[in-house]
């Protein structure tokens, strides 16, 4: 009888697509700010930069989840920062085609990008089960009579 290794679950892409959906929730909400605070050149601005950092997102929990199924410890730290260089060349490319745009405001296009990575890091840090015996994203609470809180 064969061993049969046990299923990885795909946490990276979990907490990856947790990312995207949070920071879909919230668009509508900054690319309204950005549009009140600078115009349509800025809610065109806070859009592109965060399609940047969603898309970056993405990339990254698509790449380490797959890297971390492969069970290879030296695959996936190449993968991790081979992935970090790609994301970090996203963002330099998209600065440098952009920069001179008459369609967006860039200040709202670069702080959208840092405001972006940071606050979704640390609303998605609140939702991280920082534990080896259940890692990935917790669980839904539920209250005493078996429902959602």
């Amino acid at each position: 009888m064969e061993a049969v290794a046990p299923a990885t679950v795909p946490y990276e892409r979990d907490i990856a697509r947790d990312l995207v959906f949070r920071g879909l929730l919230v668009a509508p909400f900054a690319v309204g700010f950005g549009g009140l605070m600078r115009g349509w050149a800025g809610a065109v601005g806070v859009a592109l930069g965060l399609g940047v950092v969603l898309f970056n997102y993405f990339v990254a929990g698509a790449a380490q989840s797959w890297a971390a199924g492969k069970d290879s410890p030296g695959l996936l730290g190449g993968t991790v920062l081979t992935s970090l260089i790609f994301r970090f060349v996203v963002v330099v490319v998209a600065l440098a085609l952009l920069r001179d745009r008459s369609f967006l405001d860039y200040g709202s296009f670069g702080i959208a990008i840092v405001v972006s990575h940071l606050g979704l890091l640390a609303w998605e840090a609140k939702s991280v089960h920082l534990s080896l015996a259940f890692p990935g994203l917790k669980p839904p609470r539920t209250n005493a009579f078996g429902g959602k809180d």
